[in-house]
């Protein structure tokens, strides 16, 4: 049997709208997982083109896109997150057995794993299996320099005035990608649709605090824009009004269209309904009562009339 297997997969969520391709390299001799590289986008281009390439091309392209911090490192760290939990969790030759003789059931296994992460998350995955006797990790030594990204990898840290008390989270937003509105666009006072980001360590409290799980699918919160702002990577930064005692800081690195709350909900109060109805109804009595009145005042001055008139011829 080789040495090592290699899985080559890619994943994908609708709900979070973002594109993951993955590799992941285990010994099987020395019953450990050796590596486990992942980079998501929200664009499909490399996830549309990496089931039809090589895992060493695929690999080489990781490297390269992770280097040139063209990944979402969040979604990239749950993901990994989730594979790691079960190569943890599970004995790693069980796991090269299920591979070699009941690969759907590994996937199955694997794809639990990793939407546990986004609690309750939406992925969809699919995975190549190779096996090789020996790895030649030539990627490693391939990566082209882009003078560029260099530029790019000053951080710049961003903070908010939020009042005392108020807690703040980190959060993600809810795509529209046909009618949603393009985050460049965004002003304060816009209502838009958040989720909570899944990386944080009291994501599962504040989904139950937002009752944000209904029949185990993620649902959207809606938040008032409160300031928008660019950092130094040109990544948009906005701060949102949750509720009175919740903020969430909401960092997106592309242009994505965001789902708006456009909904407008009309209340009634029956109470003043009711009255209204109450008033209306002695209204009408009323005008009622006061015309029968004219109609038999004008019958007495009529009949008086007519008296007075036979009264001149007898």
């Amino acid at each position: 049997m080789s040495r090592f297997v290699i899985l080559k997969g890619r994943t994908r969520s609708e709900n979070m709208n973002f594109y993951g391709v993955f590799i992941i390299v285990i010994d099987s001799e020395l019953k450990i997982m050796e590596k486990c590289d992942v980079i998501v986008s929200r664009i499909p281009t490399f996830y549309n083109s990496s089931i039809s390439r090589s895992w060493q091309e695929v690999y080489k392209e990781i490297l390269q896109l992770s280097f040139e911090g063209k990944n979402n490192v969040t979604y990239s760290k749950s993901i990994v997150a989730g594979i790691e939990k079960l190569f943890m969790n599970e004995d790693v030759s069980y796991l090269v057995d299920l591979i070699s003789n009941d690969f759907e059931k590994f996937q199955t296994l694997l794809l639990e794993n990793i939407n546990r992460t986004f609690g309750n998350g939406d992925c969809k995955a699919e995975i190549i299996k190779y096996f090789e006797d020996s790895l030649e990790m030539q990627a490693q030594s391939t990566i082209t320099i882009n003078p560029e990204s260099l530029l790019q990898t000053a951080e710049e840290t961003v903070d908010f005035d939020i009042p005392p008390g108020v807690n703040l989270i980190p959060i993600k937003p809810a795509l529209a990608p046909v009618s949603g509105k393009p985050i460049y666009e965004i002003v304060p006072q816009d209502l838009i649709y958040v989720y909570i980001d899944p990386s944080f360590d009291r994501y599962k409290d504040y989904i139950n605090y937002f009752n944000a799980l209904v029949d185990d699918k993620l649902v959207p919160i809606k938040g008032e824009v409160l300031e928008v702002r660019i950092d130094l990577n040109n990544n948009y930064i906005l701060l949102i009004k949750l509720d009175e005692n919740t903020y969430g800081k909401l960092i997106e690195e592309e242009k994505v269209k965001v789902k708006m709350y456009t909904e407008q909900v009309m209340t009634f109060d029956a109470a003043k309904i009711q009255a209204k109805s109450e008033t209306t109804k002695k209204q009408k009595k009323a005008s009622k009562a006061q015309t029968s009145l004219i109609y038999i005042l004008l019958g007495i001055v009529g009949f008086l009339f007519i008296v007075f008139i036979l009264s001149l011829f007898l």
